[in-house]
Formats: structure tokens, sequence, C-alpha cells
């Protein structure tokens, strides 16, 4: 009788212990918002923030983060992010490759606009949104992960998406550019890999408060020339995403999100039915173009 009582209360300690989720791309925007809301539910999280280098790293401490919830890795390092990715039960993806203006040498400037050339200095998106997030999600398998959540991007059914061309270069066409085909394909890497996932396609991002704005969900980038807004404040995309981890609604599911301005609607709150218009509907992924590797 002492045995059974004993090991119902270890299942009931553990069942009530905050769940430890690892957050990549902690250092960056959208991830980092996912990161500090978990860090503001102890209750309920005790996350791993994951950033690339030590700078990062310090400068979430600097902010307040604790030290001990924060671990360098780079996420191409499949042995690193394995490492970082150790004790965690489940996984939000907010690590992506940054286009930015590139530096002023040779040949930065393009001769169609005369402008500064963009694109992608510190990781392509083939390094960084199609092998970094294979590492992460082969990790997670290893680890015991039971959940993964990836913050992606409205847009992968369009191979000629102009956020496709940034950063493009023809004398290599495998591996510069094509940022969305390149998420596209890590998606459809964790949908087969077996674990419960969550695909999240947002908008365009903007830094607005969040918690002040109806959400609107869709499949297959329909929502692209649908009616109002196709933003969604970063805040609303952080909130989506610690909200999947909660609700049973949210699993093995993959869709867009956008918001509609503020004051028209009203600010979602019942994260359990924001899937509800879908009606089981996901989104296809024989629609767009998944590259090769």
């Amino acid at each position: 009788m002492q045995r059974l009582l004993l090991a119902s209360l270890v299942a009931a300690a553990a069942a009530a212990a905050p769940r430890r989720v690892a957050v990549t791309g902690a250092g960056g925007q959208t991830g980092q918002l996912a990161f500090r809301r978990m860090l503001a539910r102890r209750d309920e999280f005790d996350p791993i923030g994951i950033v690339r280098n030590a700078q990062r790293r310090d400068e979430l401490v600097e902010k307040g983060v604790p030290a001990d919830n924060v671990r360098v890795a780079d996420v191409t390092d499949a042995q690193a992010i394995l490492e970082a990715l150790e004790g965690c039960e489940a996984l939000l993806i907010g690590s992506s490759a940054k286009v930015a203006t590139l530096e002023f040498d040779t040949g930065v400037i393009d001769p169609a606009t005369g402008r500064p050339k963009l694109g992608f200095p510190k990781g392509q998106p083939y390094e960084v949104d199609w092998l970094g997030q294979r590492n992460q999600i082969d990790a997670a398998k290893k680890c015991g992960c039971t959940h993964v959540v990836i913050c992606s991007s409205m847009g992968g059914t369009n191979p000629d998406h102009m956020l496709n061309g940034l950063g493009r270069d023809d004398g290599d066409p495998a591996t510069k550019g094509n940022i969305l085909q390149w998420k596209r394909k890590a998606e459809q890497y964790l949908i087969e890999s077996g674990l419960t996932y969550t695909i999240i396609h947002p908008g365009g991002l903007v830094d607005k408060p969040g918690g002040c704005r109806e959400l609107v969900v869709g499949v297959d980038d329909v929502m692209v020339d649908g009616e109002g807004t196709n933003t969604i404040p970063r805040d609303d995309v952080a909130e989506t995403m610690v909200q999947a981890l909660r609700h049973e609604a949210f699993r093995n599911r993959s869709f867009d999100l956008r918001s509609k301005l503020e004051g028209d609607g009203d600010p979602t709150s019942d994260f359990a039915r924001l899937l509800a218009p879908l009606g089981g509907r996901d989104c296809d992924y024989s629609l767009g173009k998944i590259p090769d590797d």
C-alpha cells in the first residue's frame, strides 16, 4: 500500500512539474518573445532558450534572463543542437535565416536597381532553414521530445514568391535564396518524422503589441488574396506558438495565421477554439515546390 501511495505521489509530482521546452532563435525577435512568454509562466514551463553564440547569451542574461535557462548552440551543428536539447520534452523552432544588406565590397550593388543587394550574410536558408531545422528535428526525436512547433511563413505554395528571390544567385541556384522552399522542405521532414508537430505560417510580421487583435487562420495561402491585412504582430505569433503546446487541437496541424486590424473584431483569447474554422483542413504539401537536397 505504501509503495502504491509513493508511486502515485511521484506520478502526480511529475505531472505537475513545469515542462522543459527548448526554444531556438531565442536571441532573435519572435523566438525571444515566445521564450520570454514561457519564462513568465514558471508554474507551467521551464524554458531553455538556445542562442547561436556566447554574445547572444550574454545579452539575454544582461537583460535579466537566468543564465541557467540559456544554452549556446548553432543549429547548423548537429552535435551541438543535440546536446542543447538534452532534458527537453518539447521544442519551439524560432530560428531562421535573416535577410540583410550585404557589406559594401565588390559586387554588392544590383545593376538593375542601383541599390545594395540583399542576401543572407549570416547563413543561407539552405543551411539554416533546411539543414538547421533538420538537425533540430533529428535531435528532438533522439532526445524524446513529444512536440515540435515551427514558426514558418506564409507564401510557401508560390515558388515565384518575392521572398524566394531574396539572396538568390543564378550561379548557385541550389543553395542560395529560395527561403520559403527550404522552409517547406523542413516542414515536410517534420511531418514525416513521426513526431507530434504544429506548423504555423504567419503573414508579414509587424512589431505591434500582441493580444489586441482577432486572429484569423487558413490554409494554402488562400488568405493572401483575402480581405483585410495579411500581417500579424510577432507577439501574437509567439503566443500562438506557446498555446500550441497547451491545446490538443494544435497537435499534428499545419495552418496559416494572420490578424485583423486592431478594432476590427474581438481580440482572440480562446486559443482552444482558434483552429475550429478550419474544420480539420490542413496545408497541402503537394502544392508549391520542395527542392531536392
